[in-house]
Protein backbone atom coordinates (compact mmCIF):
# COMPACT_ATOMS: atom_id res chain seq x y z
CA UNK A 1 0.00 0.00 0.00
CA UNK A 2 1.12 3.23 -0.80
CA UNK A 3 1.43 6.14 1.16
CA UNK A 4 -0.72 9.66 0.15
CA UNK A 5 0.04 12.67 1.07
CA UNK A 6 -2.09 16.05 0.37
CA UNK A 7 -0.03 18.16 -1.66
CA UNK A 8 0.57 21.93 -0.36
CA UNK A 9 1.62 23.65 -3.74
CA UNK A 10 -0.77 23.14 -7.22
CA UNK A 11 0.61 21.19 -9.76
CA UNK A 12 0.92 24.07 -11.74
CA UNK A 13 3.32 26.06 -9.02
CA UNK A 14 5.59 22.62 -9.16
CA UNK A 15 5.83 22.26 -12.92
CA UNK A 16 6.89 25.96 -13.14
CA UNK A 17 9.63 25.71 -9.77
CA UNK A 18 10.88 22.43 -12.04
CA UNK A 19 11.38 24.33 -15.29
CA UNK A 20 12.55 27.05 -13.54
CA UNK A 21 15.10 25.26 -11.80
CA UNK A 22 16.33 23.08 -15.01
CA UNK A 23 16.47 26.50 -16.89
CA UNK A 24 19.09 27.80 -14.33
CA UNK A 25 20.92 24.30 -13.89
CA UNK A 26 21.35 24.42 -17.71
CA UNK A 27 22.78 28.33 -17.99
CA UNK A 28 25.68 26.92 -15.87
CA UNK A 29 26.54 24.40 -18.07
CA UNK A 30 28.42 24.43 -21.69
CA UNK A 31 26.56 23.75 -24.78
CA UNK A 32 26.21 19.48 -25.00
CA UNK A 33 23.58 16.61 -24.08
CA UNK A 34 23.43 17.66 -20.47
CA UNK A 35 22.19 20.96 -21.31
CA UNK A 36 19.86 19.93 -24.05
CA UNK A 37 18.37 17.84 -21.72
CA UNK A 38 17.90 20.00 -19.00
CA UNK A 39 16.14 22.62 -21.67
CA UNK A 40 13.92 19.94 -23.00
CA UNK A 41 12.99 18.99 -19.61
CA UNK A 42 11.93 22.79 -19.04
CA UNK A 43 10.16 22.88 -21.90
CA UNK A 44 8.21 19.47 -21.11
CA UNK A 45 7.04 21.03 -17.77
CA UNK A 46 5.93 24.38 -19.25
CA UNK A 47 3.96 22.33 -21.80
CA UNK A 48 2.44 20.09 -18.79
CA UNK A 49 1.68 22.98 -17.07
CA UNK A 50 -0.29 24.49 -19.93
CA UNK A 51 -2.10 21.13 -20.76
CA UNK A 52 -2.86 21.54 -17.26
CA UNK A 53 -4.72 24.40 -16.95
CA UNK A 54 -6.53 23.70 -20.00
CA UNK A 55 -7.66 21.01 -18.79
CA UNK A 56 -8.63 22.72 -15.77
CA UNK A 57 -10.31 25.85 -17.48
CA UNK A 58 -14.16 26.50 -17.02
CA UNK A 59 -14.79 26.82 -20.50
CA UNK A 60 -14.04 22.84 -20.82
CA UNK A 61 -16.93 20.75 -20.89
CA UNK A 62 -17.56 16.78 -21.11
CA UNK A 63 -19.19 16.19 -24.54
CA UNK A 64 -23.10 16.38 -24.22
CA UNK A 65 -24.32 12.99 -24.42
CA UNK A 66 -26.89 12.01 -27.27
CA UNK A 67 -30.58 11.57 -26.27
CA UNK A 68 -32.05 8.61 -26.51
CA UNK A 69 -34.87 9.14 -29.52
CA UNK A 70 -38.12 9.95 -28.21
CA UNK A 71 -41.01 8.20 -29.55
CA UNK A 72 -43.31 10.50 -29.63
CA UNK A 73 -41.65 12.30 -32.33
CA UNK A 74 -41.38 10.90 -35.57
CA UNK A 75 -37.60 10.92 -37.88
CA UNK A 76 -36.41 12.98 -39.60
CA UNK A 77 -36.47 11.00 -43.49
CA UNK A 78 -33.85 12.98 -45.92
CA UNK A 79 -34.99 12.95 -49.66
CA UNK A 80 -33.15 10.41 -52.16
CA UNK A 81 -30.07 11.90 -53.32
CA UNK A 82 -30.80 13.06 -57.13
CA UNK A 83 -29.80 10.42 -59.44
CA UNK A 84 -26.10 11.38 -61.45
CA UNK A 85 -27.11 9.19 -64.71
CA UNK A 86 -27.84 11.33 -67.43
CA UNK A 87 -31.25 11.16 -68.76
CA UNK A 88 -31.82 10.09 -72.87
CA UNK A 89 -33.10 13.43 -74.49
Amino acid sequence: MQKQFKQTTSLQERLAREAEQARARATSLPSGKERDALLRMARLAETASRIDAWLSSPGLRAPEQRRARDPQRPEKRHSPAPSLSRQAT
